[in-house]
């Protein structure tokens, strides 16, 4: 046993403590049987560490990107559950969004008429209600409308904005909106929606005077959620009062 002892340390030039059992002991707690069963090795011998064992937490943020640096692995790993949270958020927002039920209620106040130029006016101030249900409120950038006359779609005829407007959560919110219809008396594309609208008004003596302006409108309203802009078109049509002081 001494010997094969003495033996194996001259092949390794390093000394090495022994165990009864006949093994030489290694680094790391390593120990290599000896004797004629089991010879010492021949070769030279390579130490492995164990290695380093990380926690749950540790494995999970540093699945990817492991050629990072680990604070910089930690901060990627709470990017991404924020996003992850940010997108759940939303997911479940969006699933219990209710449509707002939007209601005209006619004008508020008498409608105007003026003359610019050749340019007839008609101004309105329409009385908007929503109702908007959802635990959220909301509140629009902007809102455009425009104007078209029926059989006239291709040409707007005026229309209107209103900026920074809020919808309440869970209540019905009033809004009164500024509506123009203008139409140019030189405009050849123009001028026979300005006769049928004196026509409807009284104005030409017709016997089709309605005292009703019926318009087509598209409604624009412009709404940012995290950056993004979301902006619906709404189109509907509405019946108007003609001005009484239109002459």
């Amino acid at each position: 046993m001494h010997n094969e002892y003495h033996d194996y340390n001259d092949l390794h030039e390093d000394k090495r403590a022994t165990t009864d059992q006949g093994y030489v002991g290694g680094r790391g707690n390593q120990y290599y049987p000896l004797g004629d069963e089991h010879p010492a090795p021949t070769g030279g011998v390579v130490y492995t560490d164990s290695p380093r064992k990380r926690s749950c937490i540790d494995k999970l943020c540093c699945g990817c990107c492991t050629c990072f640096p680990r604070w910089m692995r930690w901060i990627c790993c709470i990017l991404f559950l924020i996003i992850v949270a940010l997108a759940i958020v939303i997911g479940v927002l969006a699933a219990l969004f209710k449509v707002p039920d939007v209601k005209f209620n006619g004008l508020s106040g008498e409608p105007s008429f003026n003359l610019t130029g050749t340019s007839a006016n008609f101004m309105f101030n329409l009385n908007i209600t929503v109702d908007n249900k959802n635990v959220e409120g909301i509140t629009f950038n902007e809102i455009t409308a425009e104007a078209y006359y029926p059989g006239f779609d291709n040409k707007s005829i005026g229309g209107g904005k209103k900026d920074n407007v809020h919808i309440s959560s869970n209540a019905v919110t009033t809004i009164i909106f500024p509506f123009t219809i203008s139409v140019d008396a030189t405009d050849s594309t123009t001028q026979q929606i300005l006769l049928d609208i004196l026509s409807k008004c009284g104005i030409t003596g017709s016997s089709d005077s309605s005292g009703q302006i019926t318009v087509n409108y598209k409604v624009k309203p412009q709404l940012k959620i995290i950056g993004i802009t979301i902006s619906p078109t709404i189109s509907n049509s509405a019946n108007l009062p003609c001005p009484s002081d239109v002459s």
